[in-house]
This record gives structure tokens, sequence and C-alpha cells, in this order.
């Protein structure tokens, strides 16, 4: 006969000497923390030692750097001159003035306002605007504008900007990005993600983690510094190829960007104003075409033969035409095809405007070397800005007409009369883009007062005659060091 086996019962007390199956099991998961805690030992171990033997990398860093230090000793901020490659000077007192306001403006070159400086940008006529001498003192508000336009920054970098100036009280962020999106490697531009992602967190906290994803980097792209385009490497338009998923990541990453900048401000009750990016579609040419990989050899030869007549002045414009539309149906994404096509079709009386502004449009889309935004991006901002009900101002659609009389227009797209290369605009267009933001301001925020315009127009024009004849050289000179930076246009597309 088996034994019985004693169990517990209601009748026994405290003093039992039966098996405690509670405590066995807060043994068990003693033993098991216990166990965990002497494994990750080593953990901590290697981690301390590489804190203490490897610096963190400028992927962990990512720009950790403040724009703006504090003068020793007193409240002015100032943009740390050890960034003067990308910055141009600014400064403003914190705390603020009693009664002032503060506009920061943020984005890339065309906020900086170049090939000239923050002198002649939209930033600064926009400052012009609120200087009203006539205001009384009731009304008179002093507000300051300060450019915080970085050279080649894409849009992640400029949300570490905002970041950082929303510790300073503003009372209203503008914000002009998008062209530069697509000016870094693609690793480079996954580092968007490293600032709200567990990843990043891990990256930035834990060099043990830092090392490793250095590790599966080349030399080449771990050596390299925190702002590193493609375009500043020797034969660096080479390196941009095909590559619609990238394409499309990056289009993507911008609208999540924008979309948590306005989180940002949001948290801070801060308004912010969207500026569409706008562009020359009409006289810039694609800065790199490439025939698609895909095509097999005899679409290869069929191309090549359909480009020479495309490009070929000797041919009538008609027979140019049929060529680009053959030529489209091997190659749908041709920026160079898709721009002839456009520019033929513009000065042919026979093409609808519809067919030859799509034309051209799809130049600039589907253009290798992407050094614009795209028009999926600037309706990206358009749907932002409408659909989170921001402040916004349409560029392109203000730069649609020329100013010259009869008033001269291109449909849907921008008037190449406002820009001095691909994507900068003229003084002109500065103005115009400041006069704009003006009046949004003027009739949704309480800002500041705005001056007559009349008196906007003698103070813009003293302003600009105040600036020397060497500040205009500069500028012309840096312009032609734009164009040698985007070199590599193909010369066949000349028209």
């Amino acid at each position: 006969m088996e034994p019985k086996v004693a169990t517990n019962s209601a009748s026994e007390g405290p003093d039992s000497e039966g098996p405690d199956p509670e405590g066995l099991k807060q043994g068990s998961t003693g033993k098991r923390i216990l166990a965990i805690l002497l494994g990750l030992v080593p953990i901590a171990a290697i981690e301390l030692v590489l804190r203490v033997t490897v610096p963190p990398s400028a992927a962990s860093r990512t720009e950790s750097r403040p724009l703006f230090v504090q003068d020793a000793g007193s409240q002015q901020w100032h943009i740390d001159p050890s960034q003067s490659e990308h910055f141009r000077p600014a400064s403003f007192s914190d705390p603020k003035a009693p009664g002032a306001r503060r506009i920061f403006v943020l984005g890339g070159s065309t906020v900086q306002g170049r090939p000239y400086e923050t002198e002649t940008s939209f930033a600064k006529f926009l400052e012009l605007w609120f200087m009203d001498e006539n205001a009384a003192p009731a009304d008179a508000r002093p507000v300051e504008v300060i450019n915080c336009g970085g050279v080649s920054y894409a849009s992640y970098r400029v949300e570490l900007i905002l970041r950082e100036v929303l510790r300073h009280a503003p009372d209203l962020i503008i914000l002009y990005s998008g062209h530069n999106e697509f000016l870094e490697d693609r690793s480079e531009q996954e580092l968007a993600r490293y600032q709200s992602s567990l990843r990043g967190w891990l990256r930035r906290n834990l060099r043990s983690v830092d090392v490793l994803a250095n590790l599966r980097q080349s030399d080449r792209k771990a050596r390299r510094g925190p702002l590193d385009t493609r375009l500043d490497r020797p034969g660096g338009l080479e390196l941009y190829e095909r590559d619609p998923i990238w394409r499309q990541a990056i289009e993507t990453q911008f609208a999540q960007t924008i979309n948590r900048m306005i989180d940002l401000c949001d948290a801070a009750s801060v308004p912010i104003l969207l500026c569409v990016p706008t562009c020359d579609t009409v006289n810039t040419p694609p800065f790199k075409t490439t025939v698609s990989p895909t095509l097999s050899a005899s679409e290869s030869k069929r191309f090549q033969s359909l480009w020479s007549t495309i490009i070929s002045s000797e041919e009538d414009v008609s027979r140019r035409l049929q060529a680009c539309e053959a030529a489209l149906r091997i190659d749908e994404e041709h920026a160079g095809v898709h721009y002839v096509a456009g520019r033929l079709g513009q000065a042919s009386a026979h093409v609808p405007e519809s067919i030859w502004t799509m034309h051209l449009s799809q130049a600039r889309d589907h253009d290798v070397c992407a050094l614009r935004a795209t028009s999926s991006m600037e309706d990206t901002v358009r749907r932002i800005a409408t659909e989170r009900q921001c402040l916004w101002v349409d560029t392109p659609r203000l730069f649609r007409e020329s100013s010259r009389q009869p008033v001269e227009s291109l449909g849907e797209l921008a008037h190449p009369q406002w820009f001095v290369d691909h994507v900068h605009p003229t003084l002109s267009g500065h103005r115009r883009i400041a006069t704009a933001i003006a009046e949004v301001l003027h009739k949704q925020t309480p800002i500041g007062r705005l001056c007559e315009p009349a008196t906007f127009e003698d103070r813009f024009t003293s302003w600009l005659s105040s600036l020397d004849e060497s500040y205009y050289q500069r500028g012309k000179q840096r312009l032609e060091g734009l164009r040698l930076w985007t070199q590599g246009r193909a010369g066949e597309l000349e028209l």
C-alpha cells in the first residue's frame, strides 16, 4: 500500500511544517534575478571601459553641440563662432526686453539668404515690416527676427535647432525646409530616427551599442564628421544613383520630421508658420540623369537612338517631341527626357500647358542628384499645414507669376525670374516671401504692428543701399561657387 502524502487543509495552522509553494516560488525568482545581474556584470564592465577609452561617435552625438552660447557674465546669447561654416552671426538677450516679441526662422541656406547673407534674407525683410515708428507707445512692441538658417541643413538637423531655441521664449517659429533632404548618405538620413527611437537612445547612452553600430559601417563613414554632403566629396556626383526606395524613405522621414516639429511647438504653446519650399524647374535642368539599369540590351540601344534625336538641334520640334514620347515608353522616369519634352512643349503652340508643365515637374522629381524639394514634399507641407491647422505660406504660388508687364505665367510652376539659381530666391523673391509672411501674421497673430506698405518700400530700398558693393560682390562670388558645387548637369540638355 502506498503511503498517503500529507496535504495542507483549512485546519492546519501557521506552524505547519508542510512545504510553502509561495516561498519556493520567491526563492526561485530571486535566484533568476541574481543570475541575470551576474550576467550583466561583464557587460557593465565593458561599457565602463569603453566610456573611459572610446569617445562617442559623431552619429551618437548627432549635433548635440548647442548652436547658441552665452557671453560670460551677460544675458546675451550668440551663435557659436565654431559653427560659422554653416551659420551666420545672430544674437539675442535672454530674458527678453519687456513687451518684446521674438521670432526664430529655421531652415537651410534659403533662410540664410544664400548666395548672399542674412542681411538680404526674407527674415531680415520681415523684421523691416515690424519697425513701425508711428505706433503708439501702447502698441509698440519691438520684434526681433533671429536667422537660424544653416547651409546644407536637412530637416532632421533643423529639428535639433528647434529643440534648442524653444528654450529661449520664442513667440513664433518660421520654418522653410526641404531642399537639403537628399544631400547626405542614407545612413546619415537615418539619424533622424535616433531622436525619438529606442535605438537612438541606446546609441546615445550606451557606448558599447555605439561602438557596435560603428563597426557595421565602413571605415570611411565612421571617420566622417557630423555633416558630410555627397557633393562635398571628390567625385560626389557619382555617388548619386537611381534609388526610388531611398528617395521615398527620405520623403517619408521628411513628413515625420515636420509633424514632430509641430508637436514640439504645440507642447511649448508656440505657434509655427510653415513655408512650402519652392524651386526653379524651368531654367534648371536635372543635375544628373541616368538610364534605368533594368533596361535590356535592345531597349538600351533603342533608347540611345531616340536620345540622339531628342538632343539634336537639327531635328524639328515635332520629331524631337515624338522621340521623347517613345523614349519615355522605354524609361518613364528619365529626368533628361522629361526636361527636354517640357522645354520643347513650352515653346510649341500645340502642346497643352498641363502637359509641358507636368514634364518639367517630373524632370525635377526624377533628378538622380536631387538638390530640390520634390513636388511630393511640397504637397506634404501643404497637407500637414492644413491638417494641423498651422500658419503657412504657399511659396510656389507666390512665385507663379512674374512681376513684368504684361504678367508672365507658367501655370502651376514657379517663375524662374524669382531665382538666382536652382533654389535660392532673388532679393525681390525674398521680399515677396517676407511680405506674404507679414500679411499672414497681421491677420492671424498678435506678434506686432506692421508699418505701411509705402513705408516698407522706402525702408527696403534704403536698407539695400546701405550695404556696400563688396557685400553684393561676395554674393556673386558665392553664387559661382554654388554653381561649381552643383556641376554635373549634362551639357547635352542645353536647348
